[in-house]
This record gives structure tokens, sequence and C-alpha cells, in this order.
């Protein structure tokens, strides 16, 4: 029974239009062949793509309801010879079946109603994958696909290793999966396998309607539906899939190399919603063409391109025409770098002798259908806005031999350009420049530098004192200071003098000394009280000085904040100002 997939979406926005098709069967293709004989007669259909498709069921199972897997191949489709040669490998593919007479049978019409039906056989994933390399060799025009989900499903039951391992196996062998949205972050994770030491590769999960009626086709064909879980609950379903690539195999292919960022499956892509939104800011085409009056009859442009949304880069061999389309553009969209055109320059495509630009028209249409003409010989308009930021080859290639210079380059300056661009208006804070920006939001923070580097450098001041006496010449000084008065003293102690001797006990000499030792001791109590009373007065002399001194930096330091204060009311005024604060210019001079 043949079935309809519906693979892919058209990626450009506007609406949802099935672009790509794939006509399943079980076991052949015979259904694709009839299929494309009556849709040449179609017009509607002339634009779309259709894979041939065969569905097959593999000999093992691995969910818990002992469903045999479903085994989907995609087929190329670009040449009418590989019909042939796809029945030619269906031919070859044998069945697990048995013939009644024990011969080996094929996936044939003729065999498989020999082995009891569609309905009874299988083959086995060995077989399938020797004959795929039998029949195509090196060539790989086939995808294969496992089903995520549903009746056939690869879900291995969680209680048997054995089934999880077997598995593992068919998700090996798979190239992508039809599934569900559900389905998708399981198939993109590389530890999904049961043995965490084997790294898996991320594999998309795309959507398809599986329709296997004509009700199927009305029902889900690129359509969003319900179907039921074991619960009863309804789930959402989407019968189609967006993929971001060209609607050929080769595109099909590109969805296995980043099967996270080509398949969308839902409503609309993100992307789509969003040139949805600003069509004024996606370009939709570009059309160059010989004006109707040009005398050249040299032929250089007659194209119309369309540019995809995503369009990241254009490649090709040099004088193929990349200069040329971008520049093309840039002078449609009014870029400020005009003057390093590459291709649209006076050396280039309009010498002053042979102006080969005033033949040509070009027109650049936006999605929103807005279109700008212009002819490839008229100047840039710098009284428009311009619409895109463009670095011509010329300027590029200019502003990077600049690199490594300690002045201000053009690369800085279009840098400083790019970044302010991106700046919303409420964030430039009326500013005209990112310097002007940088330098108002980093003023106080500056001045907080300032005053951090001032006080660093006192701290530094004072590790350097420190450091200083922890030097061997500081200690040598201090060793040679101890000698100096080692030998003071040692001089002091030869000065001496000779001790008199005692005198005779005369008694009348005795009561003169007696007098003049009492007086001496007075003198000596009152030198001692002298010494404390001066020593004293030292002390809080030494104080006094100190805290004069204190004084005086506390003055110094009260004068630089007056002067700070006043240099913040100054600089703050025209903020007050201009953000209309309730705060009255007297409150202001209060504080000058």
């Amino acid at each position: 029974m043949a079935r309809i997939i519906c693979l892919a979406n058209s990626t450009r926005p506007g609406g949802r239009c099935i672009a790509v098709f794939g006509i399943t069967d079980y076991f052949s293709i015979e259904s694709y062949e009839t299929f494309q004989n009556k849709i040449k007669s179609v017009p509607e259909l002339t634009n779309k793509r259709f894979f041939p498709c065969v569905e097959l069921r593999l000999d093992i199972s691995v969910n818990q309801d002992s469903e045999q897997i479903q085994c989907h191949l995609i087929f190329d489709n670009e040449n009418e010879y590989d019909i042939n040669k796809i029945n030619n490998f269906l031919d070859h593919l044998p069945l697990k079946n048995k013939k009644s007479n024990g011969a080996v049978a094929y996936c044939t019409d003729t065999d498989i109603t020999a082995c009891g039906g569609y309905d009874r056989v299988s083959v086995t994933k060995e077989a399938l994958e020797k004959t795929l390399k039998d029949s195509f060799g090196n060539e790989r025009p086939f995808l294969i696909i496992g089903v995520a989900s549903g009746m056939g499903s690869n879900r291995a039951n969680p209680n048997a290793n054995i089934k999880k391992e077997l598995s593992d196996l068919f998700d090996d062998f798979c190239d992508l999966f039809f599934g569900h949205e559900g389905n998708r972050d399981y198939y993109l994770d590389k530890n999904r396998y049961e043995n965490k030491e084997v790294k898996a590769k991320a594999k998309p999960v795309v959507a398809t309607s599986d329709g296997h009626t004509f009700d199927d086709c009305e029902s889900k064909l690129g359509k969003k539906f319900t179907v039921k879980d074991q619960s009863g609950n309804d789930l959402e379903r989407y019968g189609f899939s967006w993929i971001k690539a060209d609607p050929t195999f080769k595109g099909l292919l590109q969805v296995l190399n980043e099967p996270n960022d080509r398949v969308f499956v839902g409503e609309i892509p993100p992307k789509l919603v969003r040139v949805q939104n600003n069509k004024t800011k996606y370009m939709s085409s570009i059309s160059i063409k010989r004006k109707q009056n040009a005398a050249l009859t040299e032929i250089w442009f007659d194209n119309t391109i369309p540019l995809n949304p995503d369009l990241v880069a254009i490649i090709g061999n040099k004088g193929k025409g990349k200069s040329a389309v971008t520049d093309t553009i840039g002078l449609l969209c009014n870029t400020k770098q005009h003057g390093d055109f590459t291709f649209l320059s006076t050396d280039n495509f309009r010498q002053p002798k042979d102006n080969k630009a005033k033949h040509f028209q070009t027109t650049l249409t936006w999605e929103s259908g807005t279109t700008i003409p212009k002819g490839l010989e008229e100047p840039v308009d710098e009284r428009q806005p311009e619409l895109v930021k463009y670095i011509p080859q010329n300027f590029l290639e200019k502003i990077c031999t600049q690199l490594g210079k300690v002045e201000e380059s053009d690369f800085d300056r279009e840098l400083k350009k790019v970044i302010f661009s991106h700046v919303d208006s409420a964030g430039r804070l009326g500013k005209a420049s990112l310097d002007e920006l940088i330098d108002y939001k980093t003023s106080e923070a500056n001045e907080k530098i300032q005053i951090l580097k001032q006080e660093l450098h006192r701290i530094n001041e004072e590790i350097v004192a420190l450091e200083e006496k922890a030097w061997p010449e500081y200690c040598q000084k201090l060793e040679n200071l101890r000698v100096q008065k080692q030998h003071e003293l040692e001089a002091h102690e030869k000065l001496k003098p000779v001790e008199v001797p005692k005198p005779d006990n005369d008694p009348v000499r005795q009561r003169e000394i007696s007098v003049v030792a009492a007086k001496i001791e007075t003198a000596r109590k009152e030198l001692a009280e002298c010494e404390t009373q001066i020593a004293l007065a030292s002390q809080k002399q030494a104080e006094q000085v100190q805290l004069i001194s204190i004084a005086g930096k506390l003055f110094a330091r009260v004068e630089n904040l007056e002067r700070q204060v006043q240099t913040f009311v100054e600089e703050s005024r025209s903020d007050f100002v201009h953000k209309r604060s309730e705060t009255t210019k007297a409150d202001l001079d209060r504080y000058a």
C-alpha cells in the first residue's frame, strides 16, 4: 500500500507551501513509478520534488510491543536510471522468509506473494547492508531512516539490556529518524548509547504526514493534528517539517551534517517569524539587467538573484562576480564606504573612458515588497540613510595593514562605528559617538581610579620604606652607627677623671663635707625633678606637634574634598537640568 510523507516545507517566508514529498511502498517502488507517470500532466505539481521511498520490515524487535523494526529508504531521484538501479537492488535483496521449496526469496512481488504477502515478510539488517553495498558500490544515493516513535519504532524496552544494545546497533545504522519534536533531544544527544564508552552521532528527527489514505492526506498532510497518548490525552503532532536546504537529495544530505540547525518541527521557524515581523530589514532578491537603450554589446549581467534570509557567504573563484554583487548591494543601500568599492570603482567597471556601469540597471527588492532601483553608474546619496553596513574588500585590506599602530587607525574608527550602531537610541544617552558615550559613562569611574591610584601610591611609598629597612645596606648602616657609638663610649670612658683619695676623718672637715653633701643631694633631687618635667614637656610638645601636623593634613583633605564637591556640582548641573530634576539652582548653590 502506497503512502505519502511530507518531508519538507518551503523555506521562503509567507505561508506554508509543501515542497518535498516521499512516495512510499512496502518492499517496492511501484507506486512511485505510477505516481510519476500521473503527475506529468498536473501543472500544479511540476515545481514539487518527489522522492522514491521504500519501507522495509526488519526481523528484529526492540520495543515493548515486540513490533518488528520499520526501516525506510529514501532514494535520490535526480536521474531516471536510478529507478532501474533501485528495482535491481530490490530484486537482489533476500527476504528472511523462504519459499515453500526452501529456496531463497527476494523483494519481488512474486516471491513476496509466495511467502504469504507483504504483512508477513521481513529482511535482516545484515542482508540489507550487504545488498545496498553490492548494488550501489561506493555510491550512496539513499538515506536509511528509522522510526523514533509509534508502530515499528526503535524505542527499546527499558527492562531488556539486549534490546537496548540491538536498538543502539540499528540507531548507528540509520542516517536519521522519523518522529516528532519530543524525540529530538534524545537523538541529538551523543551520549545516548547504552555503552557509554561509544559516542553516538547526533541525528536529525523529521516529522512527516505518514498518510496511508486520502483521509490521512486531508487531515495530516502539511497540517497540525492531534493523537491520543496511552492515557487518552491529546498530543500535538505536525504532518510536516521545515528543512533549511535546497529541495533536492543533496539538500537532505546537508541535514545530516547540521541536524540541530537545519530541521524545525512546528508551525513556523523562529527565523521566518523574525523575517515576517521585520520585512523591511531582510532582502528578497537583487536583479541586474541591461538598460533598454544600452548600446553596449557585451553581456555582463542578466540576473535576478534570490537572497535567503540566512545568507552568510558568497563563495566563488576570483573574477566570478562576488564583489560585483556586494558592491551593487552597497550602492543600493547607500553605504558610507562607497569610496572603497572594488568592482564599481573608476579603476574597474566605472572607468571614465569606458564606463560600462551606465549601461546597466539594478533593483533591490525587500521582503516587504519595497524596491530600490538604480543605475550602476549613479553615485551614493549620502543624505539618505545607510541601510546596510558594508566593508568592501579594498577597505578591509587597507584597515588590516594598520593593525598594531599606536595611534587610532581607520580600523579602530570603523570598529567603533559598528559597535555604536548596535547601541539602541535610549542606550546612546544623547551622545553622537562611541567615544563620547564611553567618556560619559566612565568619567566617575576614572575619578575613582585616580583616587585609588593616589592611595596606592601612598601605600607603595610605605612599603618601599619598610622594604628598605630589610635591605642589607640598611642593616649595615645601623651596625656602623652602633660601632660609632661604641667608639664614643670608649673615648668617654678614657676621659674619666682621676679618683680623689678619701680625706682623713677630721671632725670639722667631716661636718663641712656633710653640709656640702646635703646641698648636693638636694640639688640632685631638684635636677631630677627638672629633668622629669622637661621630659614630660618634651613628650607633650611632640604630641602637640603631631596633632598640629594631623590637623594640617585634615584641613588639606577637607580643602581637597570641598574642591571635589565643587567640581562635582559644576559637572552635574547639566545632568540635573537634563533630567528635569526638582533640585533647584539654589539647592545646587547650597553645596557649592
